[in-house]
């Protein structure tokens, strides 16, 4: 909110759909539509900011964790072998 549009016109070109003016002289109404114009703006603006569009080819949370379980079940799985392997190779060791 400010009462210098002409000072901000110059640095950012218009529309203005979350920025408000109030010229001077104001009234205590005046002041008091602004003041609620100005909060309204900000909460639109927290409102864009807080809901992310979701994309088209994003994957869910979801899809990540269960696609992120089957890897680690194959790891584990992989893990479990390749000890299988390791105790046969060290029991073979101990007969020769």
């Amino acid at each position: 909110m400010s009462g210098r549009k002409e000072e901000v016109t110059d640095k950012i070109s218009e529309p203005f759909e979350l920025f408000s003016f109030l010229e001077k002289p104001f009234g205590k109404q005046e002041l008091f539509n602004s003041l609620n114009q100005a909060r309204s703006k900000a909460d639109k603006r927290k409102t864009k900011r807080a809901i992310p569009q979701p994309q088209k080819n994003e994957t869910t949370i979801n899809e990540k964790v269960i696609q992120l379980e089957k890897t680690v079940a194959l790891l584990t799985k992989q893990v479990a072998a390749l000890e299988e392997q390791i105790e046969i190779l060290r029991s073979k060791e101990q007969i020769t």
